[in-house]
Order: C-alpha cells, then sequence, then structure tokens
C-alpha cells in the first residue's frame, strides 16, 4: 500500500512527460507538507533512484538550515556510493555529519564497518560507544543483582520471580544470573510445596488451583522464547513452567517432544494439574507400556491412572489399582494414604 508521498510521486509521473518538472513539483510539495522523517527518506530514495544525487545533496543544505530532521544513515550510503561524482570531501561531509546528526543516530551508523575507510573517526567512535554500552550493562546488571538479593532477604519471592524476568530478558545467556535463577527456583518449588501444606485438602493434584497464565502473559512468553533459543534447555524451562503453574505452556513446550525420562513424568504431572485427566490417563497408559520394564516406572504410571480414574468418577476402579500397586509395594506411602481415604469414604 503506497503512502500519502508516494501517492504525490505517482501523480507528478503521470502528469508531466519530463522528469525534471516532476522533480520541481515534487520538491515544492514535500516542503508543503511539512518535510517529515518518512516524506524525506521517500523522496531522498526517489531522488538517488533517478540519478539526482546532487538535488538531494541541496535539500540536505536546506534541511539543516531549517534546522529539520534527515535520514543519515541513508544520505551517508547514498554518498558512499556517489562520491566521486560529488563535489565536496569526505571530510566536508562528514563534518557536517557527526556535527549536526543525533546520537541515536550515530549510534546506528557505528553498527557499520563498511564506512570507516572514509573517516578515522568512525572506528575511534564505535570503540568508545561500545566501551559505554559494555559499562552500561554491567552497571546494569550489577543494579538487578542487589536488588534480587535484597527481595531474597526479604523473602518477597514473587517480587523476586518478576525481576528475574526482567533480568533474564536482558541478560539471556549469562552465567552468573542462570545460576542465581537455578537456586531461585529450587526456592519456589519449596515455597509451593509449604503452601500445600497448609490446604485441608493434601491431595497435591488440588495445589494452587486457579486458572493457569496464558501464553500472553510475559513471564510466559519469555520462557518460549528461550527454549526456542536453547532447545538444549526445554526441560528446565518447562519445569519453570510447571513451578509458576503455567501448566497449559508446559504441556505445550513438552507435547511431542519428550526426549527424556523426566520430561515424561513432567507432562504427565502437567496433564494432572491441569485437570486435563483424559489426556493425562492416556498418556499414563503409554508410559506403562513404554517403561513396563522398570517396576518402579511401572508402579508410579499405574498410581497416576488410579489418580486419573478418581477423578473422573471412576473411583472402585482407582481403589483396585492402588490395592494391585500395594500388593507388590507396601512403602509406596502415598498409594497407600490415597487407599485408605478413598476406602474409607
Amino acid at each position: 500500500m503506497q503512502t500519502p508521498f508516494e501517492r504525490h510521486i505517482s501523480a507528478a509521473l503521470n502528469e508531466h512527460s519530463q522528469i525534471d518538472l516532476a522533480v520541481d513539483q515534487l520538491l515544492r510539495v514535500w516542503k508543503d507538507r511539512g518535510c517529515s522523517t518518512e516524506d524525506t527518506l521517500i523522496l531522498f530514495q526517489f531522488l538517488s533512484s533517478k540519478g539526482y544525487q546532487l538535488t538531494l545533496c541541496s535539500q540536505i543544505h536546506f534541511l539543516l538550515d531549517k534546522k529539520l530532521p534527515i535520514p543519515w544513515l541513508f544520505v551517508l550510503d547514498v554518498y558512499e556510493k556517489n562520491k566521486d561524482l560529488l563535489n565536496f570531501t569526505a571530510k566536508e561531509f562528514l563534518d557536517t555529519l557527526f556535527t549536526a546528526a543525533t546520537d541515536d543516530t550515530i549510534k546506528s551508523i557505528l553498527k557499520y564497518t563498511k564506512y570507516d575507510y572514509l573517516d578515522s573517526r568512525f572506528e575511534k567512535l564505535r570503540s568508545e560507544w561500545i566501551s559505554r554500552e559494555l559499562e552500561g550493562k554491567h552497571l546494569r546488571k550489577k543494579e538487578l543483582l542487589t536488588k534480587l538479593m535484597l527481595l531474597k532477604n526479604e523473602r518477597l519471592i514473587e517480587e523476586e520471580r518478576k525481576l528475574f524476568h526482567v533480568a533474564l530478558e536482558e541478560f539471556p545467556t549469562d552465567e552468573e544470573l542462570l545460576q542465581r535463577y537455578n537456586d531461585f527456583q529450587i526456592r519456589y518449588a519449596d515455597n509451593i510445596f509449604q503452601k500445600a501444606e497448609t490446604k485441608r485438602n493434601p491431595f497435591w493434584t488440588k495445589i494452587f488451583k486457579r486458572e493457569s497464565p496464558s501464553k500472553e502473559d510475559p513471564y510466559v512468553k519469555e520462557m518460549l522464547k528461550l527454549a526456542k533459543k536453547y532447545p538444549a534447555e526445554t526441560y528446565w524451562i518447562a519445569s519453570s513452567l510447571f513451578l509458576s503453574e503455567c501448566y497449559s505452556s508446559c504441556i505445550d513446550l513438552l507435547n511431542n517432544k519428550q526426549n527424556s525420562t523426566i520430561e515424561k513424568w513432567l507432562l504427565l504431572e502437567a496433564y494432572i494439574q491441569d485437570q486435563q485427566f483424559v489426556l493425562a490417563l492416556e498418556y499414563a497408559r503409554e508410559l506403562e507400556e513404554e517403561l513396563r520394564d522398570t517396576p518402579e516406572n511401572l508402579m508410579s504410571c499405574l498410581y497416576y491412572q488410579a489418580v486419573c480414574l478418581e477423578q473422573l468418577g471412576k473411583k472402585s476402579e482407582a481403589i483396585q489399582i492402588l490395592k494391585s500397586i500395594l500388593s507388590h509395594n507396601k512403602n509406596f506411602k502415598m498409594a497407600q494414604y490415597l487407599f485408605d481415604q478413598w476406602s474409607s469414604a
């Protein structure tokens, strides 16, 4: 879709058979419209494509006189490609650029090294800019770590969790921060289970029943972004989502992507916490077939099936499964607890 100024270009070209007349008309329209940054860039692109570099340069002087914004990065690119055709030196042109361009514009230009041969100031400014950026990042990281330590000492774990999300977005690969985040995950998990003990019904599938955060939640979006960037860390990211009660997002992350047994158990637990008991039952049966060679895993699969069946209203079938488990392993305390509770109900 054309912008308003692009429509003016089309109209001028249709109206005039001579390009010079079209250019004159466009210059008038551009000035009448106020020489906005968007219009200026479109005009300069048009002038450059038609070979009107000198006309473009004269408009730069006009903008400088009026103290209006100039698309310096584009202008520098035009100069670099046409410097042999223009009647002023690189120093003259770059003196103007370094004087008139904003700091943000200079920073955007310094991202490229292809202009360094035009003037030694580019390399020097880039070195200074990188040093300032690194120093700024160092100070910002130090500030975040200090705040995280204060929140940890004050035991404000939810505020700490929110700040970790901000910190990981800024420093996603920082080893010190990731190590502290790993420690936080352990403390966060302990906090969850401590709260669980205060519930009247200690049955773990009812812990913290509330609506699971959506995929639009800032924390969820950041975790899913990290999962794409670091696929090898899928389990730890999924664990973080699980511990933060983002069960549906944990399921989405692990579904059809489990590369290890521990990830499969986590997916099954996420199904149950998300109260998707039909899917959890089907998945527990799949795992039973897959892991039946290991007695401990087989007992766990049967236990989860009993949990799902009870939640689906089939308590008698659930009790029979628990009875079968206990006949082979009397030390399965959670199975014994549920068997006693459901049998007496």
